[in-house]
């Protein structure tokens, strides 16, 4: 008798699964990727303004930033959480990426307190709370991208992945950046910053022509096509100072004004490539 009551349970465990999983349309998916890689983006982001406040960098402005963006950060997972409708958010397509999203709850609480110390979590602390953050906000991202895969969008996951993933790498990289000019396991930041630079620019290619290895198809559409011209302008001046950076093996505040100026512009660019790369038509079918 307990083994068949556990069979049913399993059963109707898995249908409910299934069932959330088919509720959300290839808009909804797009949407829920494109706020859950923006996640990944505002961890870096974050810490890169922390620390510029410790660099003495802008100080006002930059505390005036962070505050945003922890407030961004909250709100928007607090929309994966439970859904948000009016921003076009649908709530977790399955059991698993709900639990994920508990897990980063958990971990931003961390972060928060290290973010709102008033600059008395020490440069270390970015690293030890915001580096696991990180990692499950881009496991998340990942397990959004199978859901769409396994609900027959899987071109859509896979490009609004990788397109939001540089918008992150942006912000990493000023953040290692920041790490080494202020001589903060300069080692590891560098070896962060080489790892960063290498994958955004494998990235940016792949979006560019098209890479079947990565199961990105070359768009064809001019809007996204004017957009990535547009990245690529600003990634080679961009590269160029990452690129000085790893050559001299360290960072003066001149250098990291510069470049986190660079990254917002950056920034801007990539996002919109993602914005643009998550507006479906609606006559694509299934793929």
């Amino acid at each position: 008798m307990k083994n068949h009551l556990l069979t049913v349970t399993m059963i109707a465990t898995f249908c409910l699964a299934a069932q959330r999983s088919s509720a959300a349309s290839e808009k909804e998916f797009a949407k829920a990727l494109n706020v859950a890689g923006r996640q990944r983006m505002l961890s870096q982001k974050m810490g890169a303004e922390f620390l510029m406040v410790k660099l003495g960098i802008s100080t006002v402005e930059n505390k005036n930033k962070l505050d945003a963006d922890i407030a961004a950060f909250a709100k928007a997972l607090n929309g994966l959480i439970t859904g948000d409708t009016e921003a076009g958010i649908p709530a977790p397509p399955n059991e698993q990426i709900a639990r994920q999203l508990g897990q980063v709850k958990l971990l931003w609480a961390n972060y928060l307190r290290a973010l709102e110390s008033g600059g008395k979590s020490s440069v270390g602390d970015i690293a030890l709370f915001g580096d696991p953050l990180l990692r499950e906000s881009d496991k998340t991202v990942q397990m959004y991208e199978y859901a769409a895969a396994e609900a027959g969008f899987k071109k859509t996951g896979t490009v609004i992945n990788v397109a939001g993933r540089q918008r992150m790498l942006s912000q990493k990289m000023t953040k290692e950046i920041c790490l080494i000019a202020l001589d903060a396991d300069k080692g590891d930041s560098l070896s962060k910053l080489k790892e960063a630079r290498q994958l955004f620019d494998s990235s940016h290619n792949a979006l560019l022509k098209g890479s079947a290895e990565m199961g990105i198809p070359a768009t064809t559409s001019p809007e996204i096509k004017k957009q990535l011209a547009e990245v690529d302008a600003l990634w080679k001046r961009f590269d160029t100072l990452v690129s000085e950076v790893l050559t001299d093996g360290s960072a003066n505040v001149t250098k990291v004004t510069a470049i986190a100026a660079l990254s917002q512009d950056l920034l801007k660019a990539t996002d919109k490539a993602v914005t643009l790369y998550g507006e479906v038509d609606k006559s694509a079918k299934k793929s």
